[in-house]
């Protein structure tokens, strides 16, 4: 009986699991401080399946269609009270896929019938207003040629009266509220979703997760290129301050790393600058050829066993997933491949000292109007690599934590020159990590 009763549970959590065909997804966005902020625009990313989609407020949820998309459901209305709960009013968002009659009814739970409403419905999304004097939790049923669709509302406030008001067809009217959109592309319960919240200067850390049912999401946006809110500057152990800067949901030091002792306080070994088969003791070089790029700019360059080494305690060397995350809030190009990805190295660019380049969004581009846009501040302090060149002036190379092979990792690269932001690693016969770079440190 035990055996049976388990497989009966199973069997209706499969048959539920199957029933839901749509997953509504509401969004709202806040301040760093908890407090309400419109976005401007929110982008919804199925992973799983490679397609992106963005909202524009007032567009306030979004809705999938599991299976191949809308065209499987075109026969159902969808429904959507904003806000529930309420206080006293509320819009409510009817999507119609062709002209039909509506029957409307707000019932307490007894089923007493407190506001009704009997017309026609317009191909596209309706919008009612609805009023209710009491506050309690109520019913709202929707009747059509389609079927019965219900939904529990509860209301908090009082209002002038119970009533159910149409107001037309969402764009109709400016004052009108658009909340709901209907994506047409494929989805499945449980794929790989990602989202992000846009508002003027403001972008939001991503949310990145299987989505498998109705949600109520929340983004916080942070101020692009501001400090982070809780750590406007950081200390290393030889008293170096460093300016932090938000990327999304990532604290960044806004400078290059240009310690010469470990978070310990032993020595970090200075190197002569030349470049070495030998990677595996960390050093850091000071190369001279640079003394007009301020040393609180350039910093130090190390090779990568120092760099995984040298971050103030509390902070450590960004892996390159990391670096991923902080490059997705600055394009909308994958960021995840090899080799020259992106349109955003000049976002993440600054200072002057960068070889001039006319190249769009470029960091040798002065006139791009979102150089450094991000806050990061890159300065081409160059990369020592003796059998090519030493690039001051023209590339700015970061190391990231994450290896590849025991003589490789993975970096980024800057060029003043192109709008790519290189993602690469050594090679077999010249392993990357006897190179030394730039550092940026994250917060842990």
């Amino acid at each position: 009986m035990k055996k049976l009763f388990s497989l009966i549970l199973v069997l209706m959590g499969m048959t539920m699991a199957f029933a839901q065909n749509s997953v509504t997804l509401t969004f709202e966005c806040q301040n760093t401080d908890g407090s309400y902020l419109q976005p401007d625009s929110i982008t919804i990313e199925n992973i799983t399946r490679n397609w992106q989609e963005t909202i524009y407020y007032p567009d306030t949820t979004f809705t999938l269609m599991v299976g191949t998309g809308i065209q499987n459901h075109l026969s159902e209305n969808s429904l959507q009270v904003m806000p529930n709960p309420f206080n006293g009013t509320a819009k409510v968002n009817i999507q119609s896929m062709e002209s039909e009659t509506v029957e409307i009814k707000i019932t307490d739970m007894g089923g007493r019938v407190f506001a009704e409403y009997n017309g026609l419905l317009q191909e596209g999304g309706n919008i009612f207003t609805i009023s209710l004097t009491t506050p309690q939790m109520f019913l709202l049923s929707v009747k059509t040629s389609s079927g019965v669709r219900s939904l529990k509302i509860e209301n908090t406030g009082r209002s002038g009266a119970n009533r159910i008001s149409y107001n037309g067809v969402a764009g109709e009217n400016t004052a009108d509220i658009r909340l709901k959109s209907t994506s047409s592309h494929p989805y499945e319960l449980g794929d790989e979703m990602r989202y992000r919240g846009f508002s003027s200067s403001r972008i939001s850390a991503e949310i990145r997760k299987n989505q498998y049912e109705d949600e109520l999401i929340t983004l916080v946006l942070y101020e692009v290129g501001s400090p982070c809110p809780e750590t406007p500057t950081v200390t290393d152990i030889e008293g170096n301050i460093y300016n932090t800067v938000q990327i999304g949901g990532q604290c960044w030091m806004k400078e290059n790393l240009r310690t010469t002792k470990f978070p310990d306080g032993t020595d970090i070994p200075l190197s002569s600058g030349t470049y070495t088969i030998e990677y595996n003791n960390p050093c850091y070089s000071d190369l001279p050829i640079v003394s007009d790029i301020p040393l609180i700019e350039r910093g130090y360059l190390y090779n990568w066993v120092a760099a995984n080494m040298a971050c103030p305690t509390g902070w450590h060397l960004p892996t390159d997933e990391e670096w991923n995350t902080m490059e997705a809030t600055q394009t909308t190009m994958d960021v995840a491949i090899v080799g020259d990805r992106g349109d955003h190295a000049g976002r993440l660019a600054g200072g002057s000292s960068w070889v001039s380049s006319s190249e769009v969004n470029a960091p040798g581009n002065m006139e791009y109007v979102d150089r450094n846009a991000s806050g990061f501040f890159a300065i081409p302090a160059g990369a020592y690599e003796v059998l090519y060149n030493q690039y001051f002036y023209e590339c700015a190379a970061f190391w990231t934590s994450t290896e590849v092979s025991a003589g490789n990792a993975w970096e980024r690269t800057l060029l003043s020159y192109s709008a790519f932001v290189f993602r690469s690693y050594g090679g077999d016969e010249y392993p990357n990590k006897g190179l030394r770079m730039s550092v940026r440190c994250l917060r842990d």
